[in-house]
Protein backbone atom coordinates (compact mmCIF):
# COMPACT_ATOMS: atom_id res chain seq x y z
CA UNK A 1 0.00 0.00 0.00
CA UNK A 2 1.32 3.51 -0.85
CA UNK A 3 1.39 6.30 1.82
CA UNK A 4 -1.39 8.35 0.07
CA UNK A 5 -3.73 5.64 0.11
CA UNK A 6 -2.58 4.47 4.10
CA UNK A 7 -3.23 8.00 4.93
CA UNK A 8 -6.46 8.70 2.53
CA UNK A 9 -8.19 5.18 4.12
CA UNK A 10 -6.84 6.57 7.87
CA UNK A 11 -8.25 9.99 7.57
CA UNK A 12 -11.34 9.42 6.13
CA UNK A 13 -12.60 7.05 8.62
CA UNK A 14 -12.30 9.64 10.89
CA UNK A 15 -14.13 12.48 8.43
CA UNK A 16 -17.44 12.23 10.24
CA UNK A 17 -15.60 13.21 13.50
CA UNK A 18 -14.26 16.39 11.73
CA UNK A 19 -17.40 17.24 9.91
CA UNK A 20 -19.41 17.08 13.59
CA UNK A 21 -16.33 19.37 15.05
CA UNK A 22 -17.15 21.91 12.28
CA UNK A 23 -21.20 21.34 12.99
CA UNK A 24 -20.60 22.47 16.44
CA UNK A 25 -18.46 25.19 15.95
CA UNK A 26 -20.47 26.53 13.27
CA UNK A 27 -23.48 26.55 15.55
CA UNK A 28 -21.51 28.30 18.06
CA UNK A 29 -20.58 31.18 15.51
CA UNK A 30 -24.21 31.58 14.54
CA UNK A 31 -25.43 31.56 18.35
CA UNK A 32 -22.48 34.85 18.95
CA UNK A 33 -23.45 36.44 16.05
CA UNK A 34 -27.15 36.10 16.33
CA UNK A 35 -26.81 37.11 20.00
CA UNK A 36 -24.29 40.22 19.26
CA UNK A 37 -25.96 41.39 16.16
CA UNK A 38 -29.45 40.44 16.43
CA UNK A 39 -31.70 37.99 14.73
CA UNK A 40 -31.07 40.23 11.45
CA UNK A 41 -27.52 40.24 11.62
CA UNK A 42 -28.19 44.58 11.46
CA UNK A 43 -24.24 45.46 11.93
CA UNK A 44 -22.48 42.73 11.18
CA UNK A 45 -21.23 43.71 7.81
CA UNK A 46 -19.25 47.03 9.13
CA UNK A 47 -17.49 44.78 12.21
CA UNK A 48 -15.11 42.93 10.46
CA UNK A 49 -17.09 39.69 10.25
CA UNK A 50 -18.40 40.69 6.89
CA UNK A 51 -15.94 38.27 5.00
CA UNK A 52 -15.50 36.06 7.59
CA UNK A 53 -18.47 35.03 9.73
CA UNK A 54 -21.32 36.13 6.67
CA UNK A 55 -19.38 33.49 3.86
CA UNK A 56 -20.23 30.70 6.37
CA UNK A 57 -23.60 31.87 7.44
CA UNK A 58 -24.57 32.49 3.79
CA UNK A 59 -23.70 29.37 3.43
CA UNK A 60 -25.43 27.53 6.10
CA UNK A 61 -28.75 29.93 7.10
CA UNK A 62 -32.03 31.07 5.16
CA UNK A 63 -33.34 34.61 4.96
CA UNK A 64 -36.80 35.20 6.18
CA UNK A 65 -39.03 38.29 6.46
CA UNK A 66 -40.76 38.45 9.49
CA UNK A 67 -44.17 40.59 10.16
CA UNK A 68 -41.79 43.78 11.23
CA UNK A 69 -40.76 43.32 7.29
CA UNK A 70 -37.05 42.95 8.83
CA UNK A 71 -35.01 39.96 7.40
CA UNK A 72 -34.11 37.41 9.88
CA UNK A 73 -31.54 34.35 9.37
CA UNK A 74 -32.40 30.85 10.35
CA UNK A 75 -29.97 28.50 10.88
CA UNK A 76 -30.70 25.54 8.24
CA UNK A 77 -29.42 21.95 9.28
CA UNK A 78 -29.43 20.41 5.98
CA UNK A 79 -27.09 23.78 4.82
CA UNK A 80 -25.21 23.13 7.85
CA UNK A 81 -24.44 19.40 7.39
CA UNK A 82 -23.42 19.91 3.87
CA UNK A 83 -21.07 22.87 4.67
CA UNK A 84 -19.73 20.73 7.56
CA UNK A 85 -19.03 17.74 5.07
CA UNK A 86 -17.76 19.57 2.31
CA UNK A 87 -15.14 21.58 5.11
CA UNK A 88 -14.17 17.75 6.92
CA UNK A 89 -13.50 16.53 3.00
CA UNK A 90 -11.37 19.92 2.57
CA UNK A 91 -9.27 19.27 5.84
CA UNK A 92 -8.45 15.40 4.44
CA UNK A 93 -7.26 16.92 1.27
CA UNK A 94 -5.33 19.29 2.93
CA UNK A 95 -3.56 17.55 5.98
CA UNK A 96 -2.99 14.13 3.52
CA UNK A 97 -0.99 17.04 1.35
CA UNK A 98 0.87 18.38 4.10
CA UNK A 99 1.52 14.94 5.23
CA UNK A 100 2.39 13.88 1.84
CA UNK A 101 5.04 17.17 1.72
CA UNK A 102 6.67 16.55 5.06
CA UNK A 103 7.53 12.66 4.31
CA UNK A 104 7.48 11.72 0.75
CA UNK A 105 6.76 7.91 -0.69
CA UNK A 106 7.69 5.77 2.06
CA UNK A 107 8.62 2.32 2.14
CA UNK A 108 5.87 -0.07 4.36
CA UNK A 109 4.42 2.72 5.21
CA UNK A 110 1.81 2.33 8.45
CA UNK A 111 -0.57 5.21 9.70
CA UNK A 112 -1.80 4.84 13.36
CA UNK A 113 -4.26 7.03 14.61
CA UNK A 114 -2.89 7.94 18.13
CA UNK A 115 -5.69 10.27 19.63
CA UNK A 116 -8.60 12.87 18.51
CA UNK A 117 -6.40 14.69 15.55
CA UNK A 118 -2.91 13.15 16.02
CA UNK A 119 -1.17 10.22 13.50
CA UNK A 120 1.44 8.14 13.68
CA UNK A 121 3.18 7.39 10.70
CA UNK A 122 6.11 4.91 10.02
CA UNK A 123 7.96 3.68 7.26
CA UNK A 124 11.71 3.77 5.79
CA UNK A 125 13.16 5.56 3.20
CA UNK A 126 16.40 5.24 1.78
CA UNK A 127 17.35 2.64 4.21
CA UNK A 128 16.58 5.02 7.55
CA UNK A 129 13.65 4.16 9.82
CA UNK A 130 11.42 6.99 9.57
CA UNK A 131 8.54 8.35 12.13
CA UNK A 132 6.51 11.03 11.73
CA UNK A 133 4.05 12.36 14.90
CA UNK A 134 1.34 14.10 12.99
CA UNK A 135 -1.09 16.70 14.67
CA UNK A 136 -3.77 18.82 13.80
CA UNK A 137 -5.25 21.72 15.57
CA UNK A 138 -8.13 23.94 14.45
CA UNK A 139 -7.70 27.50 15.05
CA UNK A 140 -10.54 29.94 15.00
CA UNK A 141 -9.24 33.61 14.24
CA UNK A 142 -10.55 36.66 15.78
CA UNK A 143 -12.96 36.93 12.89
CA UNK A 144 -14.61 33.58 13.28
CA UNK A 145 -12.47 32.09 10.62
CA UNK A 146 -11.89 28.57 11.38
CA UNK A 147 -8.53 27.17 9.45
CA UNK A 148 -6.41 24.70 10.43
CA UNK A 149 -2.32 24.18 11.40
CA UNK A 150 -0.63 20.76 10.92
CA UNK A 151 2.30 20.37 13.36
CA UNK A 152 4.67 17.54 13.31
CA UNK A 153 7.48 15.44 14.74
CA UNK A 154 10.32 13.55 12.61
CA UNK A 155 12.39 10.97 13.69
CA UNK A 156 14.50 9.53 11.40
CA UNK A 157 16.49 5.97 12.80
CA UNK A 158 15.26 7.04 16.42
CA UNK A 159 16.52 10.33 16.46
CA UNK A 160 14.62 14.24 16.30
CA UNK A 161 15.15 15.32 13.10
CA UNK A 162 13.67 18.99 11.76
CA UNK A 163 11.40 19.11 8.61
CA UNK A 164 13.75 20.94 6.43
CA UNK A 165 16.93 18.55 7.26
CA UNK A 166 15.04 15.81 6.42
CA UNK A 167 13.71 17.23 2.91
CA UNK A 168 17.75 17.16 2.47
CA UNK A 169 18.38 13.83 3.38
CA UNK A 170 14.79 12.68 1.48
CA UNK A 171 16.09 14.32 -1.58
Amino acid sequence: MTITSELTAALEAHAPRFAEYYREQTRRLFARLTKEYGAALRGVYNSGWSSAGMAVINQIADRAQSSSVSEHYTLNEEKLAAYADNAAHSLVTAWIGKIEQKVGELESPEVCHVNDYAYLITGTRNGHAVSIEQNMIINVSKHGVMFNQFPARITLDGKKISAAAYAKMAN
